[in-house]
This record gives structure tokens, sequence and C-alpha cells, in this order.
């Protein structure tokens, strides 16, 4: 999700208020350092620069479908190739390999957790869903053929907006 090159944030959004302005407020200015952004800090802090374009040069890579072992690689070499923190990636490559290796298997792993619960909590709802329909259709075809009023069972299955209709003279 692309966010502001500046976010102020609140302490005190985080928490419910009943009125009033809060006895104590914190303030942070959160700085979005992905590539691209924030130009000027990104001139003048070229290791805040070449950090970005590390990060950068990872995601480009696994846009492009690599696995992220080989993403990492990959951006690491292209790095190298630019003279982007050359020096530093020469010396340390494995340890910066392995922090990004293990930063980026946590936000898979979030992610990750996040898709499963929704899918669960989608396919509950369907089967939630489905069986309150048939309730609430079974209970208008009860009502209904009680009623002496087949033409009507007949003609709610074939238009929904009729059978809506029923539902609401029957309160179901």
């Amino acid at each position: 999700m692309e966010q502001p090159d500046r976010t102020q944030l609140r302490l005190s959004d985080l928490f419910y208020q009943a009125e009033g302005v809060p006895c104590l407020e914190c303030t942070a200015t959160m700085i979005n350092i992905n590539y691209g952004h924030n130009e000027e800090m990104m001139k003048s802090c070229r290791k805040l620069y070449e950090y970005a374009f590390l990060i950068n040069a990872v995601r480009s890579r696994l846009n492009e479908g690599l696995h992220l072992e080989a993403a990492v690689d990959q951006a690491v070499e292209d790095c190298i190739q630019h003279d982007v923190l050359k020096n530093f990636l020469l010396k340390h490559r494995e340890e910066v390999r392995e922090m990004i290796l293990s930063e980026y298997d946590e936000e898979l792993h979030i992610n990750s957790e996040k898709k499963i619960s929704y899918e669960e909590g989608l396919e509950a709802g369907v089967v939630q869903g489905t069986q309150h329909g048939q309730e609430r259709v079974n209970a208008l075809i009860t009502r209904l053929a009680a009623a002496g009023r087949a033409d009507d069972i007949i003609r709610s299955a074939e238009d929904s907006a009729y059978q809506e209709q029923l539902f609401q003279e029957f309160g179901i």
C-alpha cells in the first residue's frame, strides 16, 4: 500500500475517547523511506538512499516472479554492480542476506496468516449465509403452502424480487 512521504501519528488515536481533548498527547512523525519518497532527505543521506535502493531492488525482483532467496541474491548483485552499498555488501553480504530474509519471512508469515484467516472467515460466512437463506426459503414455502398459494411458491422460485416481497409480507 502506497504511503505518503510524511504522516503525523498521535497516540490518542489508538484509544477510545469518551469526550474532549486528551490530557496528554504524544505525536510522532513517520517518514516514508521507501525508494522514490522524501527525495531531499535521500539526497542528504546517501546511506539511507542506498538502503532504499536495495530494498526496492528486492521488491522489484520479487515482482518479476523470483523466489525470495533468489530475489535477495540478485538485488545484492544489482547493488554491487551499481556501486550501491558496494563495500558494505562485499564485506557483509551473508549478514545482509540473512537479515533481509528473516524480515521478509516475518512479513510473508503475517500476510499469509491474514490471508488464511480471511479465507476461513469467508468460507464460514458463505456456509452461514447459505444456511440462513435456506431457512428463510423453507419458512416461506411452508407458509405459502399452508395458505394454499402454490402459484406464489413457483413464482418466487423464478423471481427473486417477488420472493423478497413475500419475505416482507410474512415477516421472514
